[in-house]
């Protein structure tokens, strides 16, 4: 009997061409999905930071309202003198959504009371997504303004 090499038509892994096809269409995938994904984030951020600006907003007003004066000028990160009840058990010290401190302004930026983000760290795309849920869409308009390139506030009394 003769001794010769044995041929095998076994295949023990993938061809670099197939290899690439895997690639090409994780990449298109990742291409689709991503900014799907994006969007919803800021759609997210938005709905909370809205949503907490209505909440203070309102706070404020039900104390302008239970003693006929608004609270002082605050300064940002710390709950103004009289607002402890309302503010002290929520997220006012805390970061926002966007980035950035809660800040009340009283007779501050060209209105009589708002309260306002200063220092936030997300895109133009997010701050008209967040105008567009309270107020009319354009920031140099309303009751949610762009005071500085890093201060938005909603003006709860001009």
């Amino acid at each position: 009997m003769k001794k010769g090499r044995r041929i095998s038509n076994s295949r023990n892994g993938f061809t670099l061409v197939e290899i690439m096809v895997v690639v090409v269409i994780v990449g298109l995938l990742a291409s689709i999905a991503i900014p799907g994904f994006t969007q919803s984030k800021r759609n997210s951020v938005a709905s909370r930071t809205a949503s907490d600006f209505k909440k203070f907003a309102d706070q404020f007003s039900l104390y302008n309202l239970s003693t006929g004066v608004w609270p002082s000028d605050g300064y940002p990160s710390t709950i103004p003198t009289g607002m402890d009840d309302q503010l002290g058990k929520g997220t006012w010290t805390d970061i926002t959504a966007i980035g950035g401190q809660w800040d009340w302004d009283y007779q501050a930026m060209g209105f009589t009371a708002a309260v306002s983000i200063h220092g936030h760290s997300v895109d133009n795309e997010t701050i008209l997504s967040i105008d567009r849920l309270i107020d009319d869409g354009n920031l140099s308009t309303g009751s949610f303004v762009r005071v500085s390139e890093d201060h938005v506030s909603y003006i709860i009394e001009e």
